[in-house]
């Protein structure tokens, strides 16, 4: 498979962990991948945090997971471009550690607190 010029060796399907591997091998696809996921959670955690004043950002799920060394960077290299207000700035970002089931450990425990009222 080949887009924008950049082949790689994985075709369409493949899971985070196979990209994630292929990327520290040095495929070109994948490097970008995360490099472009990274900036784009940056950019929405600038966002996000300027918008509703957060301080911490959880990243969970299994890109989280299995590829955290590889978006981490580019993601808090475009925070700190991205963030122009001062609070939105020190906002936080850590890799969740309930890891892929992050999601569905809190819809449950929110789906439980529901049924007490």
């Amino acid at each position: 498979m080949q887009a924008a010029g950049s082949p790689t060796c994985h075709g369409r399907g493949a899971q985070p962990a196979e990209i994630a591997r292929a990327a520290r091998a040095g495929d070109a696809l994948a490097c970008r991948l995360f490099e472009d996921a990274g900036t784009a959670l940056g950019r929405a955690i600038a966002s996000t945090a300027a918008l509703c004043d957060i301080g911490l950002a959880l990243l969970g799920g299994s890109v989280a997971v299995h590829a955290w060394d590889l978006l981490e960077p580019p993601l808090h290299a475009e925070l700190g471009r991205a963030a122009r207000l001062d609070f939105s700035r020190q906002v936080r970002v850590r890799q969740a550690v309930l890891g892929p089931d992050a999601g569905l450990l809190g819809a449950a425990a929110s789906a439980l607190s529901g049924l007490g009222k």
